[in-house]
C-alpha cells in the first residue's frame, strides 16, 4: 500500500505530498519548500531558459521554474524515488505543465549502475541511493527509519553529458539535491558544464557527502577548476517570505555543514550584481607565484649596481 498524500494549495502551485512529510508540512505552512532558496534561484532565471533538475522531488522547484521559463523554456526533471515520481507527474499534471516541465524517473550518476533508495518516512526530501553491491562506497544501513530496495525494475541512469546532446542547445541551470551524489552529478556533466557554463544550484551537505564517499572539497574542486565562483542565500532558509541575500563565499567550507550553494561562472552575464568578479584566493597564488621572481629579479639588478660601481 501505498502512502497517504494531500493536496495542498500554494502561491506557487498547487501539490500533492506525503501526509505528515516535512516537505508537505513545509508547503503548508510556508507557501514553498525553501521558499527563500527558490526565490533566489528563481530571480536568476528568465523565459526561455533550460533548465536540469536532478533530485526533483515531488516538484517543488520544477513547478516553479517551469512557469518562470515559460512555454519557450524546458525544465527536465529527474526523480529516483517510485512513490515520489508519481507525485512529480502528478503536480506537473495538477499545474498543467506538460509542455514546460519533461519529467523522468530516473537517478542521475556519473556512470551507469543500479541504484537502491533508503528511504527516510518522515522526510522524503532525506531520501538517497546507493550503488547496488557497494561501489566502494557505505551499504544500505539498516535501522529502523530507511528502507531500501525497489525491485528488479528499478529506475534508469542517466549521465547528463550523454544524454542531453540532441534534445537542446543551450543550458542555463543545473540545480541538484540528491542527497550526498551532487559530485557524481558534476563529473557526469563535465562536458556541459565547459561548453555551456550554466548555473549551478547544488545542496552542499558534508553528512550526506561523507556517506557516499564524498566531500565538499571535491565539489569545491570540481567547480572551481572551470572558473566558477561561490556564492549562498545569508537569509533564512525556509520561511513564509521571499527575502534573500546573495554573499560570496571564497571557499565551500565557509557555508557551513550544510547549506545550498549557488555556483555562478565568472564569465556569466548572470554574475550577481553588485558583487566584484575578483578572486582574492586566484591573486594570492598569483602573489606567490610572482614575489619570489620579483626578488630574484631585484637581486640580480643588485648585483649588476655593484658591479658597475666597484
Amino acid at each position: 500500500m501505498g502512502r497517504a498524500v494531500r493536496r495542498v494549495e500554494t502561491p506557487i502551485g498547487t501539490f500533492w505530498g506525503f501526509r505528515g512529510d516535512t516537505v508537505t508540512e513545509h508547503l503548508r505552512r510556508f507557501g514553498a519548500h525553501t521558499r527563500n532558496e527558490l526565490a533566489m534561484v528563481l530571480s536568476f532565471l528568465r523565459p526561455g531558459d533550460v533548465v536540469l533538475d536532478a533530485g526533483a522531488h515531488i516538484g517543488t522547484f520544477a513547478i516553479p521554474m517551469g512557469d518562470r521559463v515559460g512555454p519557450r523554456g524546458r525544465v527536465y526533471a529527474f526523480e529516483g524515488s517510485a512513490e515520489t515520481f508519481a507525485l512529480l507527474k502528478r503536480n506537473v499534471a495538477a499545474n498543467d505543465r506538460h509542455g514546460v516541465i519533461e519529467a523522468h524517473w530516473a537517478v542521475v550518476a556519473d556512470r551507469p549502475g543500479r541504484f537502491e533508495p533508503v528511504t527516510r518516512r518522515a522526510n522524503s526530501g532525506a531520501t538517497f541511493f546507493l550503488e547496488a553491491g557497494g561501489g566502494g562506497r557505505t551499504a544500505v544501513p539498516t535501522d529502523s527509519g530507511a528502507s531500501g530496495g525497489q525491485g528488479a525494475c528499478g529506475p534508469a541512469v542517466v549521465v547528463l553529458d550523454q544524454w542531453l546532446p540532441g534534445r537542446t542547445e543551450r543550458l542555463d541551470l543545473i540545480k541538484i539535491d540528491v542527497e550526498g551524489m551532487e559530485p557524481r552529478v558534476l563529473a557526469g556533466a563535465t562536458v556541459l558544464l565547459k561548453r555551456f557554463r550554466p548555473l549551478v544550484y547544488v545542496e552542499v551537505n558534508r553528512d550526506a557527502l561523507a556517506r557516499q564517499g564524498e566531500t565538499a572539497e571535491r565539489l569545491e574542486s570540481q567547480l572551481g577548476r572551470l572558473g566558477y565562483h561561490f556564492f549562498r542565500n545569508a537569509e533564512m532558509r525556509n520561511s513564509a517570505s521571499d527575502r534573500f541575500l546573495v554573499r560570496r563565499l571564497e571557499h565551500l567550507a565557509d557555508g557551513g555543514p550544510m547549506y545550498d550553494l549557488l555556483a555562478v561562472h565568472v564569465d556569466s552575464d548572470r554574475y550577481p550584481p553588485g558583487v566584484p568578479r575578483f578572486d582574492a584566493a586566484a591573486y594570492r597564488r598569483l602573489v606567490q607565484q610572482r614575489v619570489p621572481f620579483a626578488v630574484r629579479a631585484m637581486r640580480r639588478l643588485r648585483r649588476c649596481v655593484m658591479q658597475c660601481f666597484a
